[in-house]
């Protein structure tokens, strides 16, 4: 459990890093802020790095979440609740600091988290068949 808030906590404050940085409210900062990247190079790797840290795990925390609901072997369901409201209430605030940008980010880290669940689910085909 310490491993999944600590993977939520990185990509947390690495969206929230991203998100605080661009600028969405009007065209003319938002091209200021491209202006930027253009001229400092390093401020878009660092930018790209954040992003996609940020959207890598949120789609392993969703990946986690399903697979806790789909295995049900756990003693008590309190512990995966209580993972999905970590995840829900960190997607809600970096939503309420940008709309948008979180409207592109979330369905990404989705997208991520089913096709690296659908991944895992090959690989334990694959072990199946092994034995």
């Amino acid at each position: 459990m310490f491993k999944r808030i600590m993977a939520l906590l990185i990509g947390y404050f690495s969206l929230y890093t991203v998100v605080n940085d661009i600028p969405t409210s009007s065209y003319d900062q938002f091209m200021v802020w491209v202006a930027n990247l253009i001229m400092n190079p390093m401020h878009f790797v660092y930018s790209a790095f954040l992003i996609l840290i940020g959207v890598l795990a949120y789609g392993i925390a969703i990946k986690t979440v399903i697979t806790d609901f789909r295995k049900r072997r756990l003693r008590s369901l309190m512990v995966p609740l209580l993972y999905i409201a970590l995840v829900t209430c960190s997607v809600y605030l970096l939503y309420q600091i940008n709309e948008l940008l979180m409207l592109i980010f979330l369905p990404c880290s989705v997208i991520y988290g089913i096709i690296s669940l659908s991944q895992s689910n090959v690989h334990e085909r694959r072990q199946e068949g092994a034995e």
